[in-house]
């Protein structure tokens, strides 16, 4: 495989900073000889050869041309990822006999073509593994974190498998499989939904069970306030409803007495 665009891009970046470091430094030197016009002629003069450079570089990086790049750039856009877990048979029992279990984190990746392929590295231990379109399932193809109480980091790099624009770099997808949270196991966290209580989180939580049982009883005696709160609006609306209802009752009879009460006065 040639050296992905990534890195000639990053190349060109460096011998830029040269032919600047090169002009500063001509300018230096010329320092009280050179007038400032000429700094600015010597200077403008570095600026155009390395743009010069860059643009040539740039082009030699890639012989696609600007459809095929456009049409690879839809296909890595088009890739998706998504992730499933599950609980799997530990091997090993209890005292009771019954078998523990482990989580297990598969991870999905979509809709890759014939003319790219994917490259899946392990932040964390920084293993690699490439997808080519016939390795997988119509495009289709799953890795694995099976260390599920752990946090698991990668990242799917997809790059051309274009004959004319071969391993250059179109897209990376960060993804992040959660981890198992022992603190969702304990009574304090029945039926609480806070980050703490998450049976995965996708996050370090740096919690010990002690601060993470004072959050939980902090955060249902809130709750518990909030509900009488509730309870006693709903006190309050249902006398302010009777008080109204009979408001109206009573001016409803004052009403009608009242007309009855100017009829008997006509007869």
């Amino acid at each position: 495989k040639t050296t992905n665009f990534s890195i000639l891009s990053q190349k060109t970046f460096y011998i830029q900073l040269k032919l600047y470091i090169c002009c500063v430094t001509i300018i230096y030197v010329k320092g009280e000889v050179g007038a400032f016009m000429q700094k600015l002629k010597i200077f403008s003069f570095c600026v155009a050869l390395s743009s010069v450079f860059f643009i040539t570089y740039a082009h030699a990086a890639s012989t696609c041309d600007y459809e095929t790049q456009i049409n690879l750039q839809k296909e890595a856009q088009s890739v998706n990822v998504s992730q499933e877990i599950e609980w799997i048979p530990s091997g090993e029992y209890s005292e009771d006999g019954g078998e523990y279990q482990d989580p297990l984190i598969t991870v999905t990746v979509y809709n890759l073509t014939e003319n790219i392929y994917a490259v899946v590295r392990n932040v964390n231990t920084n293993d690699t593994e490439t997808f080519y379109y016939e390795k997988t399932d119509n495009g289709t193809f799953t890795f694995q974190n099976d260390n599920g109480y752990e946090l698991g980091k990668y990242e799917v790099i997809i790059y051309s498998d274009h004959n004319d624009c071969l391993d250059e770099e179109y897209r990376r997808i960060s993804v992040t499989t959660p981890r198992y949270n022992s603190l969702s196991q304990f009574p304090f966290c029945y039926d609480l939904d806070e980050y703490y209580c998450q049976e995965f989180v996708d996050f370090d939580m740096n919690l010990s069970l002690s601060e993470a049982e004072e959050l939980a009883s902090e955060k249902r005696k809130e709750l518990e306030e909030q509900e009488q709160r509730q309870e006693e609006n709903k006190k309050n609306g249902f006398i302010i409803v009777l008080v109204s209802a009979i408001v109206l009752i009573i001016v409803g009879v004052t009403i009608t007495v009242m007309i009855r009460s100017k009829r008997s006065d006509r007869k």
